[in-house]
């Protein structure tokens, strides 16, 4: 697979790619970051990002930064997403900017917003006044973390309805929001809390 990374027929390096993302310990950070630096192909630069996402290291967040601009539209919506995953704050930036300028993507404007939910609500609202961002705008995102914190609190009180604590615990499934996860993993260590409620926890923990 090494020699199709050097032929020029996009499909044939892509699949190459994917191929040696699946051999543990046979990729470079810093050779996939080079690729989808200097790519031309979009798919190329795909694959190139997904192996890095998979390593998870300084060059993933270096691509994840260039990515959320790529010209190619589904790279920029993933980056977004990944982002959020992510939690490092250096991509908080992009993922304002994005909100803020590109209209021209909303699916990729959505994605930047909902990512932006899992970053500490002091960062995002600072950079969203950097960017100069709307009241309007600004307000929508402190309503959204206070309801975050309502939701925390709910979970964390044990006098609470069972049901009504698992939904919130289950909702962690798809909003990564990563100063709560000791919360979750609080919950799961609590030998005395509901058994359901440390499975559910486990579960939203990955």
């Amino acid at each position: 697979w090494e020699g199709y990374l050097k032929s020029n027929n996009p499909n044939l390096k892509a699949i190459a790619l994917k191929m040696i993302g699946k051999i543990d310990g046979s990729t470079s950070s810093a050779s996939m970051l080079n690729i989808y630096k200097t790519s031309e192909f979009y798919g190329v630069r795909m694959e190139a990002l997904k192996r890095l996402i998979d390593i998870k290291d300084a060059n993933m967040v270096a691509a994840l930064n260039l990515a959320i601009n790529d010209p190619y539209e589904l790279i920029r919506r993933n980056a977004a997403r990944y982002d959020g995953y992510s939690g490092d704050e250096s991509l908080v930036k992009g993922l304002v900017s994005t909100v803020l300028f590109s209209d021209e993507s909303q699916r990729v404007q959505y994605a930047a917003a909902s990512s932006l939910k899992m970053f500490p609500s002091e960062v995002v609202i600072g950079e969203l006044k950097k960017q100069g961002a709307d009241t309007t705008l600004i307000n929508n995102f402190i309503s959204d973390y206070n309801d975050q914190q309502s939701s925390l609190e709910a979970m964390n009180d044990k006098k609470g309805k069972v049901d009504g604590r698992l939904s919130i615990i289950r909702s962690y499934r798809n909003y990564n929001v990563h100063a709560h996860a000791q919360h979750l993993l609080a919950i799961v260590t609590d030998q005395s809390d509901n058994i359901e409620l440390r499975i559910a926890a486990a579960e939203a923990l990955g």
